[in-house]
This record gives C-alpha cells, sequence and structure tokens, in this order.
C-alpha cells in the first residue's frame, strides 16, 4: 500500500486497488487462451492447453470434466494461486473487468482476491478449518484483509450468515460466551 498524509502527523493507507482502472463495462471475467503448465523431472506436462471463456455478470459458468483434466488448476491460475513452482501460467489473459490480472503484481491480486473475486473449494475440508467456528473463520477474513476490529469482524460475520439463512445470532451467542473461538466447532 502507498501511505498518503492526509494531515499533519497522521498517515492513511491507499489500497492498490485505487491504482487499478477497472472497466465495468466489460465482461466481468474473461479467460482468453489459458495455458498452465507443470514443470517436472521428467519434463514439461501442459495442465491447461488453451482455455477460453466470457462470463458477464449475473450468468453462471460450470466447468465439468474428467477428474485430472485441468478443471481446478484453471480456476486456481485464474485466482492467481497456483504452486509454483512447479506450476506456471505459460501464456493467456485473465482479465477482470477488463484488467489482466496475470500482468498485476501480487499485492494487487491480493486484494483484487480479498475484496473482487473469491473462490469455494470443492473439499470444504481444505476450505474451512474443523477446529474454528465458521463465524470466527469468516471474521478472520475481515480482520485480515480489512483491518477489522474483533468486533467488526463479527459482526460481518453475522451479517453474511444471516444473509444466506444460518442462525448467526445463536453461533456468536455461543462464540462470545467463551474464550476460544473453537468452542463452537460446528458453527
Amino acid at each position: 500500500m502507498t501511505e498518503t498524509v492526509t494531515e499533519p502527523g497522521k498517515r492513511s493507507k491507499k489500497s492498490p486497488l485505487s491504482e487499478v482502472n477497472f472497466d465495468d463495462s466489460a465482461p466481468l471475467l474473461d479467460v482468453e487462451n489459458l495455458k498452465v503448465e507443470f514443470h517436472t523431472r521428467d519434463g514439461i506436462a501442459r495442465a491447461v492447453n488453451n482455455v477460453s471463456f466470457t462470463l458477464c455478470e449475473g450468468e453462471t459458468l460450470g466447468i465439468i470434466g474428467e477428474s485430472g483434466c485441468g478443471k481446478s488448476v484453471t480456476a486456481q491460475a485464474i485466482m492467481g494461486i497456483l504452486d509454483t513452482p512447479p506450476a506456471r501460467v505459460a501464456g493467456g489473459q485473465v482479465r477482470y473487468r477488463g484488467v489482466d490480472l496475470i500482468q498485476l503484481d501480487e499485492k494487487t491480486r491480493r486484494h483484487i482476491r480479498a475484496n473482487k473475486i473469491a473462490i469455494i473449494f470443492q473439499d470444504a475440508l481444505s476450505s474451512l478449518n474443523p477446529v474454528f467456528t465458521v463465524g470466527w473463520q469468516l471474521g478472520e477474513l475481515f480482520r485480515q484483509h480489512s483491518g477489522a476490529s474483533r468486533a467488526q469482524a463479527k459482526s460481518k460475520a453475522v451479517e453474511l450468515l444471516e444473509l444466506v439463512g444460518i442462525p448467526a445470532r445463536q453461533i456468536a451467542s455461543t462464540t462470545s460466551r467463551t474464550s476460544s473461538p473453537a468452542a463452537c466447532a460446528s458453527g
């Protein structure tokens, strides 16, 4: 983040997203000729070869295929979360609202992942830690990426859970009576 002086002696942090010029008239997601390779001892394995699709606001896209065909690798490449090495994006473009995500630095991409795009993995155990409540894990997102206080993060988590019909008030009251976020592990 770049710092700008707002008042003498006070600094505010400017988000890297303020430097990115998103085009609201562009497709939400436009993937063009995406290629992903894995560099192994035996050579280069081409996992994704020339995947292209466009997704506009309000549309839904399902990517189907056999196990190992590159569905998850495609999603990870779009999100910028490939394990590198051995994986690398070998070509193509991934444009979010007209901005090629592949060309952005990691700090800016992290802010985009925190504020603009997200991924939900198939396997819940790889997404959520059963030791912590769902509410606590949602709150952690706001604490880490938005700098929210514990109270603000808890409030946002409760709001999100209620939005999808999960009894967040019950979860929130259970976790608030304990000092450990693990107290309501099924939350």
